[in-house]
Formats: C-alpha cells, structure tokens, sequence
C-alpha cells in the first residue's frame, strides 16, 4: 500500500533556474526542461517527505509526490520502549517484540520493566514475621528473607515466647525475667 501526499514538495531541486520562483515539483517544467529530483533521504527530510517512520521507504514520484511504502515484514526497527525486544516491522508499522529478561538472579530484588527506564531491580522488603527475639528480617541473596539477629537477653532473663502474649515492656526489649 502506496501513501501518497500528491502536491507535497518533497524533492530538492537539482536545477534552480533563476527565473524560478521557489521550490517547484519534480517533473515541472521549467524552460523547456523537467526538474530532475535528488530523492535521497536528506532531501526527503529537509522537505518534509521523510514520514520518520524506519517501517516505510520514503520517495519521491514526479506525478504523485511523496511516497511512503512499507518496507518488507519482519525488518528490523525500534518502537522505542525498552521493554520489548526484537521489534520488527508489520504492514509498515514497529510492533514491539517480547519482553526483555530483566531477571537479575538475585532473590532479593524485585525485577520488573519500566517503559521508560527499561529493567529495574528493586530492593525486596521482607514481611515482618511479628517475633521481636528473632529480630528483624532481612534478605540476603542466594537464601532470600530470614530472620535477623537474634536477641541476646542479660542474665536471668529468656526472650518471650514468639508468638505468646508480651507485656508492653517485654515487646519493646523482647526480653522478660526468667520465672522459676
């Protein structure tokens, strides 16, 4: 499928006469002669020709002006997201191909794709397990979250039951008098 931008300028002027009263299309007839085109891609830019689209191979005809043709199937383009790879080109269009792989190997991060940013590795945060005498969870890679440290209690005094009921004071320090 052809678009075609018929009285559109889009290809430079090879001969500019002097009597000529701006650009003019090619082909027209200027002292008896038509006005060959240059329809490489910089004169296409440079007179609005080029649709920017790497999916089309722009021209220009003499008759019909700017022609923007799909380039074949499966060539190779960017739909500029990072978040797709192998785009390729459909009915002169990008399409994005599948995701990347952001994954890192780390147990401890979340990884996913940002369309701006492309792969991102997010710290993962722990859930807290609710037992002050095994301290505060953390992950570490290759074992992932755990509970931290556990609580060294003074002498005389056990860390309370983990998931019993803790008296106020016992929750702030995790530790509580040992009873005989």
């Amino acid at each position: 499928m052809r678009a075609l931008l018929p009285g559109l300028v889009c290809c430079a002027l090879l001969v500019a006469p002097a009597a000529a009263a701006g650009p003019r299309r090619c082909g027209d007839d200027v002292g008896g002669r038509a006005v060959p085109c240059d329809c490489g891609d910089d004169s296409i830019t440079a007179l609005a020709g080029n649709d920017a689209n790497t999916c089309t191979a722009d021209s220009c005809d003499p008759v019909f002006g700017c022609i923007n043709e799909p380039v074949a199937d499966g060539s190779a383009c960017d739909d500029a997201n990072p978040c797709t790879t192998r785009d390729a080109c459909t009915d002169g269009f990008c399409a994005g191909g599948p995701p990347p792989d952001c994954d890192d190997g780390n147990v401890c991060t979340d990884d996913a794709c940002d369309a701006s940013t492309g792969c991102t590795h997010t710290p993962v945060v722990c859930p807290n397990d609710g037992n002050a005498c095994n301290g505060a969870e953390t992950c570490t890679p290759p074992v992932g979250c755990h509970h931290g440290t556990l609580v060294t209690c003074p002498a005389g005094q056990v860390c309370a039951p983990p998931h019993g009921q803790l008296r106020a004071q016992a929750v702030q320090r995790g530790c509580e008098l040992q009873r005989r």
